[in-house]
């Protein structure tokens, strides 16, 4: 599809922004991964394509859903999800690329409001407390 929307991604600018300092991956439920890695760049962030970061470049790597399956990033403490996952199982796996091997780490979803509930309704099959933010600017204190 083409999503994320162009608010979509500048709310996406905004959390990684807000999150400062975090290591974050950026994962795409949906949508054209050099096309966000082109919005983040205008917005001042280094951002790059997953196999770019793999090959050694410093940037905050951006992938589709499909493509961080089972990935093992050493160093991710963020993920920045945008969209809804298509289940709570693939919630699970995305939100799974940080605080690997017993460390902690942060989950951020970026959805809309009819999205967000869905989301939040996994919480008591995967065990966890959802925070809402209604402004990604808030995501800096969670961090």
């Amino acid at each position: 599809g083409g999503a994320p929307s162009d608010d979509a991604l500048t709310a996406l600018a905004d959390a990684l922004a807000a999150l400062g300092g975090e290591n974050a991956l950026v994962v795409l439920q949906d949508g054209d991964v050099g096309r966000t890695v082109r919005f983040l760049e205008g917005a001042g962030h280094a951002a790059a394509d997953l196999a770019t970061v793999l090959g050694g470049v410093d940037a905050v790597p951006v992938a589709a859903a499909r493509d961080v399956r089972g990935l093992d990033l050493p160093g991710v403490s963020c993920v920045v999800s945008v969209g809804r996952p298509r289940s709570c199982d693939e919630y699970l796996h995305v939100a799974g690329r940080t605080a690997r091997a017993g460390k902690g780490g942060l989950a951020v979803s970026l959805a809309d409001h009819g999205d967000a509930r869905i989301i939040r309704s996994w919480a008591s099959q995967l065990d966890v407390a959802f925070e809402a933010a209604e402004d990604v600017g808030a995501l800096g204190e969670l961090a």
